[in-house]
């Protein structure tokens, strides 16, 4: 069984590709090394303007 979502609280301003090497480094250090794949899905708003809620599958 696999990861099917992983979603992040991450900076706002980050472009798209950072979003997705951020990702890909928090799989590694979870010990999930297969994160080739991650697509980026959704953002949304938290209660700062900061900080964004990142989705990928």
């Amino acid at each position: 069984m696999g990861i099917c979502r992983l979603v992040l609280d991450l900076p706002a301003a980050c472009p798209p590709q950072d979003l997705l090497d951020i990702a890909a480094t928090e799989l590694t250090e979870r010990g999930t090394h297969r994160s080739t794949n991650l697509e980026l899905r959704t953002t949304a708003p938290t209660g700062t303007a900061l900080i964004r809620h990142v989705t990928f599958t």
